[in-house]
């Protein structure tokens, strides 16, 4: 049925004929069956052939199983004809169809009914309101407007529009007016969205505070450079001095462009002693003597007073090499400062002379030949010799600053604004920690600029209470590990070198709203303080009622100033620094890298998660440096320095590496007329630890050599079959030495676990190292 007509004035047309139709179809017996009312009584001989039904979506094909006429209850007495169906259908529509009658309309020879009328009860059966006319097309709006001109002009022609009986443009008119207001309102806040976004990548970013935090979302310090530092000689007027460091300023010019410097060193007084300002080294009555590259450790003459402060374990002493007139040698590779690590007094029992022995790192060790030559007719001939220089003063590049007055108030302001104030002159040093076991070489050269810390000397606050006791500050790297009662604050500093001071919120640190600050730091960062050598020759010794001048000199030049990290370089090497070493503990890899990285007495390590319950082991294997002893203290100190990286619901355990001595047993056979001990000597080399005189590695170099590493029996045979004189070579044995049955090489290859380290040293006093067996054939005896 395509037409549908609002008046049906044909049903009553039939109910007046002899024609027949369905007039409507109800469900009954929960849609077991169907109850069909005609327009006048079933039809005589209806039979189930007589009827089909069609439709459905989930249930279809439902047939018609038997029909019975019943009579009908209302008023009209009809009969009507009650249908049995095989099964019910679902909720949607089905058509019944009258079929192979006499006397049926056609167009009510079917009708539409559904199995659960129930269903669509909640729907409202009021008929949807005709369609509206479209409304107008709204004005064309320029929806770049981005400024105070172009969101004027947008408005006034808005306006225009909705207001055609406003005419007046001029200046004074109140509309205006306030179009003119709105347009410099709605300018700043385009202006704040286009900075906002501008500052929201890293990319993009131009301001030096917002790529700083950007890079901190990535673990990437961006360093704002590091101060000078320099060694520093003091002669004292007296035998012996002692002196405060906080009172020592140390001066490079003259005037008020003169640049400060200031002790290093802990709180702990500074002791001076004359005798010590130049020292010789002992040559225990022997001439032409040196104090050869790589020595750690010397012989010194003790002329010092009794009563003189003795050398300790951190005292600085510089090595330089004197000419003729006991003038320095100006080439800086002559002047090489150590510090020291152990003292130890002793004496010449054939001169009866005092003497200090003394001994400093690796890394302090003599880069070249020093001359002990100090006889003065050696001089004489032009001759050179080493001076030991003592009273020595590790000083830092910074003039010290105070900014702090009743106007210093950090201001209240609403939620979610920071709060922090910035200091009053530019140029805020940063300086690394002095370690106390670091070495001279560490101090001065192996500076890091991104673990520099602000040199702010002092940090505290004052509340309107005159009852509360000040409060002091902790300069942090940032706040977000800070609590709500935490005096902490972090210091960033924009592009014109000021430093800004930012304290908390209340939530993550404390919030300072209200108080007044005094702040003591120091300025005079970067390369400018790298000043030349013999330049700091001044001393002002600033204490209660003294004020004095000494003479020093600085024999080798300030090093270690560093501008701050220039953005593009920040925004070159962040990104490539996650592709660097974790920081992170994730895998195993992760935790083998850190514990090489954390600990310097770590050479190398290897790792292997092993399940454990619920949670994973991180078993380390370390091989200490050196070829030193794992001890229970290292591994303590590694597995320490893992737990603070390492994945949640991981446990660390750190062990020693395993080293596996191995037993080689080669037959050598030479070619006529070569040496036999030369090519044992040759063949011992290339299967040796060290370096090959053309600059390779041996086979058992520990560098070749690590964790889980196989070895190949056919890159030794390649190395010994390459060597003068061989002729061939026949691996008789190769396996490790103490397991005869895990030593078994399969195919050629001596596999190692995880945690195993291959051995071969070949020493006749360390059997237990490895063993290196040579038959040798032919050749000349």
């Amino acid at each position: 049925m395509s037409e549908r007509c609002s008046v049906p004035t044909r049903r009553a047309a039939l109910r007046r004929s002899g024609l027949n139709g369905l007039d409507e179809v109800e469900p009954i017996e929960g849609g077991r069956a169907l109850l069909v009312r005609f327009f006048h009584d079933a039809p005589e001989g209806l039979a189930p052939r007589h009827l089909a039904i069609t439709g459905g979506i989930a249930v279809r094909g439902i047939r018609v199983v038997d029909v019975r006429r019943v009579p009908a209850e209302d008023p009209d007495r009809l009969i009507l004809a009650a249908v049995a169906v095989d099964r019910r259908g679902d909720a949607s529509t089905y058509t019944l169809h009258l079929q192979g009658l006499d006397g049926i309309d056609p167009r009510h020879a079917s009708a539409p009914f559904v199995f659960f009328p129930d269903a669509a009860e909640d729907e409202d059966c009021r008929a949807a309101p005709p369609a509206v006319a479209a409304l107008p097309p709204p004005p064309p709006l320029d929806y770049l407007a981005k400024d105070y001109a172009g969101f004027r002009r947008l408005m006034l022609d808005r306006l225009a529009v909705t207001l055609p009986a406003w005419q007046d443009r001029h200046a004074p008119d109140l509309g205006v007016t306030l179009v003119e207001m709105l347009a410099a309102v709605a300018d700043r806040l385009s202006y704040y969205q286009d900075a906002v976004a501008t500052e929201a990548y890293l990319g993009t970013a131009r301001r030096r505070v917002s790529v700083r935090r950007h890079l901190r979302l990535i673990d990437y310090a961006l360093h704002e450079g590091c101060n000078a530092r320099a060694l520093v000689q003091v002669e004292p007027p007296d035998a012996v001095a002692e002196l405060d460091p906080a009172t020592l300023v140390f001066l490079q010019g003259e005037g008020a462009a003169a640049t400060e410097f200031r002790p290093v060193t802990s709180a702990a007084p500074i002791r001076l002693c004359r005798a010590r300002g130049q020292m010789a080294v002992h040559c225990w009555g022997d001439t032409a003597c040196v104090l050869p590259a790589g020595a750690t450790a010397a012989t010194l003459v003790d002329t010092a007073p009794p009563e003189a402060p003795p050398l300790q374990p951190g005292d600085f002493l510089l090595f330089e090499v004197l000419g003729p007139g006991d003038t320095p040698d100006p080439d800086p590779r002559r002047h090489h400062p150590v510090r020291l690590t152990a003292v130890r007094p002793s004496e010449d029992p054939l001169c009866k002379r005092a003497l200090l022995e003394v001994e400093w790192s690796a890394e302090d060790a003599l880069p070249a030949d020093f001359p002990l030559d100090s006889a003065k007719a050696d001089l004489a001939k032009g001759s050179a010799t080493t001076a030991v220089r003592g009273n020595l003063v590790l000083v830092g590049a910074g003039t010290r600053v105070m900014d702090g007055d009743a106007a210093r108030i950090v201001p209240a302001i609403g939620p979610g604004r920071r709060r922090g104030i910035a200091l009053a002159r530019p140029g805020l040093a940063f300086a690394e920690p002095a370690g106390a076991a670091d070495a001279a070489v560490r101090l001065l050269d192996w500076r890091t600029p991104g673990q520099a810390v602000p040199l702010i000397d002092r940090l505290r606050s004052w509340s309107r209470d005159p009852h509360v006791p000040p409060t002091g500050w902790t300069i942090r790297p940032d706040l977000i590990g800070s609590g709500a009662e935490d005096a902490h604050a972090t210091v960033e500093v924009d592009d014109e070198g000021i430093a800004h001071l930012r304290f908390g919120d209340g939530v993550c640190g404390r919030d300072p709203a209200g108080e007044a600050f005094e702040i003591v730091y120091r300025v005079g960062n970067g390369p400018s303080g790298n000043v030349g050598a013999d330049t700091i020759t001044r001393l002002r010794i600033a204490a209660p009622g003294r004020l004095e001048d000494w003479p020093v000199r600085n024999p080798m030049p300030a090093r270690g100033g560093t501008a701050p990290e220039p953005l593009e370089q920040a925004r070159l090497l962040a990104p490539q620094a996650l592709r660097g070493v974790p920081v992170r503990a994730v895998i195993a890899a992760d935790y083998a890298a850190l514990a090489a990285r954390l600990d310097p007495a770590v050479q190398r390590a290897a790792c292997r998660l092993v399940p454990s319950g619920g949670r994973q082991i991180a078993r380390v294997a370390i091989d200490p440096l050196g070829g030193a002893e794992a001890t229970p203290a290292l591994c303590a100190r590694v597995a320490a320095a893992l737990d603070a990286v390492r994945r949640i619901g991981h446990d660390v355990q750190v062990v020693p590496a395993i080293v596996v001595p191995l037993r080689l047993v080669l037959r050598v056979e030479l070619e006529d007329g070569y040496v036999r001990g030369h090519v044992r000597a040759a063949v011992r080399a290339a299967l040796g630890t060290g370096v090959l005189p053309d600059g390779r590695l041996a086979a058992f170099h520990p560098d070749r050599l690590s964790f889980g590493a196989p070895l190949r029996t056919s890159v030794l045979v390649a190395l010994v079959q390459a060597l003068d004189g061989v002729r061939a070579v026949h691996i008789l044995e190769f396996g490790r030495q103490f397991d005869a049955e895990r030593g078994r090489t399969a195919a050629g290859v001596l596999a190692m676990a995880w945690n195993e380290i291959a051995l071969l040293e070949n020493d006749p006093l360390r059997p237990d190292r490895g063993r290196l067996v040579l038959r040798l054939a032919g050749g000349v005896a």
